[in-house]
């Protein structure tokens, strides 16, 4: 008889849950303050993919002990150590996020606006996106659940008018997200409780940040530390956590795996120890770098392409207004908040232009 342990128990809870939030509106509004901080951004779309994925994750953490896997044939090239696949899961993590980056790249390109932009898709509906917080592949899943849903619930935002500008190539990348799934499963198998539970919460966290978010956001990057804490140094991570909350099993597990550098000498052992969290932190700092590097505090530089006959930017403070036959080239004043300005646009041009890209200003958050 296939018996459930506990964090398969609170996979199917999980699973339970992202299906009440599909349905539901009111059981997100309670939901979304606590997973704000780590999805970047809570929305219902993204409490949903939490929820199922971490309860796939852990319900099948445990699968290659189940009798009905073992008994199928799987050929040899399946059949690599778990450390194969973590090192695979972060290359093709880290390598899809970095080629968000090259499609945001593209995208601006093909139509002759800066790099440092906020490029907004306006039809049929609002999709914004950017190289600090990217939307392609978001764009070309929902493309699918349109294509599949009948109707989309209120409150999920699938981001599909935004893949007319994706490019082909990139669309059909999209196939490695599912793959990508397929070698996180495959490299939770066989870990020490703590390690199955942290891999699990993270690599939920890398799937949906390298779709909605990219390189450089929160969720993005949580997926790809936890791929090298567990590579690099899972024994001193759970004995350390297990010494910080009082968790005596856990330090009991691991202070014999555990290989602490007792010398300044050591210094591979103290380089693999520090590596995961030097990366951490250089990911933040490239963040923060590109963030200010990029932004323009003199003032909003704004490109509206296809204008309708009717848009009209006499409500707002701009320096400067050029007309092209099929755009509008436009400076606003700095003392608007960025992203206010960016709704405020988007509700002022819906209806009325293919798209419009902005000019993003980091100190106007300051």
């Amino acid at each position: 008889m296939f018996k459930l342990n506990k964090y398969q128990k609170l996979g199917f809870v999980f699973i339970i849950l992202s299906i009440i939030l599909f349905f539901s509106n009111s059981v997100d509004l309670i939901i979304r303050p606590f997973l704000h901080l780590v999805l970047m951004g809570s929305s219902k779309g993204k409490d949903i993919l939490f929820f199922a994925i971490f309860g796939i994750f852990l319900i099948f953490s445990e699968m290659e002990n189940w009798n009905i896997i073992r008994k199928i044939p799987w050929p040899s090239f399946l059949k690599k150590d778990h450390d194969f696949y973590l090192k695979i899961g972060f290359l093709l993590l880290l390598s899809l996020a970095l080629w968000g980056l090259v499609t945001e790249v593209i995208i601006r390109y093909n139509f002759g606006i800066g790099v440092f932009t906020i490029f907004t898709s306006m039809d049929p509906s609002m999709t914004s996106t950017s190289i600090l917080h990217s939307h392609v592949y978001k764009s070309v899943l929902g493309t699918l659940i349109n294509a599949v849903l009948v109707s989309i619930p209120e409150g999920i935002h699938i981001g599909n008018s935004l893949s007319q500008y994706v490019p082909w190539y990139t669309k059909y990348l999209f196939v490695l997200i599912p793959v990508l799934f397929l070698i996180m499963l495959k490299s939770v198998q066989n870990k020490s409780k703590f390690s199955r539970l942290f891999l699990s919460f993270t690599m939920t966290l890398g799937l949906i940040g390298v779709m909605d978010g990219g390189f450089f956001s929160t969720p993005c990057v949580g997926g790809l530390y936890g791929f090298l804490v567990i590579y690099y140094d899972y024994s001193s991570f759970t004995y350390w956590i297990g010494r910080i909350f009082g968790i005596k099993k856990w330090v009991e597990d691991e202070k014999d795996s555990i290989d602490i550098p007792k010398k300044w000498s050591e210094y591979k052992k103290i380089f693999r120890v520090l590596l995961p969290h030097l990366i951490l932190i250089f990911i933040i700092l490239l963040r923060f770098s590109v963030a200010f590097i990029g932004s323009n505090p003199e003032y909003y530089d704004v490109t509206i392409m296809n204008p309708s006959d009717n848009c009209d930017l006499s409500q707002y403070n701009t320096l400067n207004i050029t007309e092209t036959d099929n755009s509008i080239h436009a400076q606003f004043n700095s003392n608007y908040n960025e992203m206010e300005l960016e709704n405020s646009l988007a509700r002022s041009l819906q209806g009325k232009c293919d798209w419009f890209s902005e000019s993003w200003n980091i100190y106007s958050y300051l």
